[in-house]
């Protein structure tokens, strides 16, 4: 990885019920069809099947804090 390459990084986060985020913003079936596909799918602690539907211990909490960061090169043409 080349150190000297410049950029700027924005840091955005929010909460909100983990309800609204479960009927928002998960997609089970279509991220569980991905997963099936992989090679590690049932050989990592990480990776399904589990023994019982994560979202069932999520949603126990009542709200949601998502956080992510945007990463923008301050060059263009830089290889992703």
């Amino acid at each position: 990885m080349n150190a000297s390459v410049r950029y700027t990084a924005e840091e955005f986060a929010v909460e909100l019920p983990a309800a609204e985020y479960a009927a928002r913003f998960r997609d089970a079936e279509r991220i569980a069809a991905y997963c099936r596909r992989c090679p590690n799918y049932g050989r990592s602690w990480g990776c399904p099947p589990f023994a019982k539907d994560p979202a069932e211990e999520w949603l126990r909490y009542g709200t949601a804090l998502l956080v992510a960061a945007k990463i923008t090169p301050c060059e263009e043409g830089l290889p992703l």
